[in-house]
């Protein structure tokens, strides 16, 4: 199951557990931690942002579409084009 957000980069993965968006995890970042978004050098490509799984294995925006769909995770969004794609990236949206 997915269980949260996260961004990552060579040196640190923040996570935060649902019902947390992306932007949030870049704010934790910066209030929190200290780290301003340019030196994390997080970008919008798709290995920089993705989730958490229960198992705390963090996925890209792909394979977590992919691994919410193998097991059996419930998708909110109506649009049937992106409840049977398997190539659509994941976004929280989807899942809370």
């Amino acid at each position: 199951m997915i269980v949260g957000v996260a961004i990552r980069n060579d040196e640190v993965i923040i996570f935060l557990p649902k019902p947390n968006r992306h932007c949030d995890c870049f704010r934790y970042a910066f209030e929190v931690l200290g780290i301003e978004c340019p030196k994390l050098k997080i970008g919008s490509k798709r290995e920089h942002q993705g989730f958490i799984t229960d198992k705390g294995v963090y996925l890209d925006r792909l394979q977590a579409m992919r691994h919410a769909k193998r097991c059996g995770q419930k998708l909110i969004k109506t649009d049937d084009d992106i409840k049977h794609k398997w190539s659509h990236p994941l976004f929280s949206e989807d899942v809370w």
